[in-house]
């Protein structure tokens, strides 16, 4: 009776879920896990000496880097985008 007690008082004590606190969900490892983009921009007013910029972002899809991208840096002219992977995003995270 004690044990029927403690998994029905179980789901009330636990907290939100991953995904509804930050977009990203528990991958195959169990872990919350990310996409990782990397964006690049614009080489060709760039003298020899200097690289192209780039931009890595860590989100659930492509439509979340991009709307970080559009917000955090609303003046970064995108030419290239492509996918790293996927990354475990580990407890203690800012994610979290």
């Amino acid at each position: 009776m004690a044990d029927n007690k403690r998994t029905k008082a179980r789901p009330a004590q636990m907290s939100a879920s991953p995904e509804k606190k930050t977009g990203f969900r528990p991958g195959m490892s169990g872990l919350c896990e990310a996409q990782l983009w990397e964006f690049t921009g614009p080489s060709e007013f760039l003298s020899d000496d200097e690289e192209a910029p780039v931009e890595r972002v860590a989100a659930a899809s492509i439509d979340d880097a991009l709307k970080f991208m559009r917000r955090r840096y609303p003046d970064f002219i995108i030419v290239k985008a492509r996918a790293l992977g996927v990354i475990a995003m580990l407890s203690g995270s800012p994610f979290d």
